[in-house]
């Protein structure tokens, strides 16, 4: 012994057969982080041939579609104008016209208005949770579209219309 620390020449083999390694340590990091990666690229793969789809890609078509079928780009347009004529950014989702409503089957999770800087006001409309989200953007007649989702995917119906997805 040497002030307290241990020197390998004071220890006997069995001793230094049961003290950790950092050599030991990092091959099980390395084997982990292997796993995990071989592991992605397992469900990649599978996804691939299979064909696996974006849940919140695959609702906002039918989103579309429904919307298509039903209304046009001035009738939901119509629909949001007396929301967006008011001064507030939160609509609750109970006073959102029935027009929107029935764009989905389900309740929407969200909706609010954003404002640009020239007053331009859009309703947005979503559907989802944090990952797999996807929703409406209207704006009244005579208005610009205003997003602030930098990740969305977004495709356009018309001027005052899109639909996006993330």
């Amino acid at each position: 012994m040497n002030g307290g620390l241990i020197e390998d020449a004071d220890m006997n083999q069995e001793e230094m057969r049961t003290l950790p390694t950092a050599s030991f340590t990092f091959q099980r990091r390395i084997s982990k982080s292997t796993r995990i990666i071989g592991t992605v690229a397992v469900a990649v793969l599978i996804c691939s041939a299979l064909g696996c789809r974006d849940p919140a890609r695959d609702n906002m078509e039918a989103m579309i579609k429904r919307a298509q079928k039903q209304f046009s780009p001035g009738e939901l347009q119509a629909a949001v104008a007396s929301l967006c004529a008011t001064n507030d950014s939160y609509v609750p989702v109970q006073d959102l016209p029935h027009e929107i409503l029935s764009l989905s089957d389900t309740k929407p999770s969200h909706s609010l208005i954003l404002e640009d800087k020239a007053g331009k006001r859009t309703l947005l409309v979503s559907w989802g949770g944090e990952m797999f989200s996807w929703g409406v953007g209207i704006c009244p007649p005579g208005g610009v579209l205003v997003t602030n989702m930098a990740h969305a995917r977004i495709l356009r119906w018309s001027d005052s219309v899109f639909f996006f997805y993330e």
